[in-house]
């Protein structure tokens, strides 16, 4: 997770705010980080779509909220819109298949 975490693309005009490792043991291994930005999010999302897709990230259905949703392998990347804040999960879930 702490290597996905550090080649995560940040968009400019975009600050890291805050970050917490929501992980359960046995379950998921789960990281929250909030970023503070004065782009909107149309430019956020299409950001991720084409960093993430080219570093092979296969974009995926999200199901859990207003946002996009990434794939590769058992990891995944949620990026969750907001108001001059959002969010970026990294996570993934032992035991569980999709």
């Amino acid at each position: 997770m702490v290597e996905i975490y550090d080649s995560l693309p940040i968009p400019e005009y975009t600050k890291e705010v805050d970050k917490k490792d929501i992980s359960r043991p046995r379950t998921s291994a789960f990281l929250d980080i909030y970023y503070h930005t004065d782009l909107p999010n149309d430019k956020i999302m299409n950001y991720y779509i084409d960093k993430l897709t080219k570093d092979g990230w296969k974009q995926i259905e999200y199901r859990g909220g207003k946002g996009i949703l990434f794939q590769k392998g058992k990891w995944k990347i949620a990026v969750n819109e907001g108001e001059s804040e959002y969010n970026l999960e990294i996570f993934k879930f032992y035991g569980i298949s999709d």
